[in-house]
């Protein structure tokens, strides 16, 4: 069944993770015998600054929802 990311530190924490595969990829293509063409490289660095701006807009929500809780 997917995840339906109902609460904001699941979102978060999904973000993350794949922040770390886009930063793995990066890695590992960007440069050397590996590199992959550059607008690939460009398009992934892209998407990096875009889903780790998602994972602190999702991390703020999580805290600011913890912090009206009563």
């Amino acid at each position: 069944m997917p995840e339906d990311f109902q609460i904001y530190e699941d979102m978060a924490n999904e973000g993350a993770r794949y922040c770390r595969e886009l930063e793995g990829w990066l890695e590992t293509f960007s440069s050397g015998k590996k590199k992959r063409p550059d607008n690939e490289i460009h398009s992934k660095t892209r998407r990096l600054a875009w889903a780790s701006k998602i994972v602190d807009l999702c991390r703020r929500a999580a805290e600011k929802r913890r912090s009206e809780a009563p």
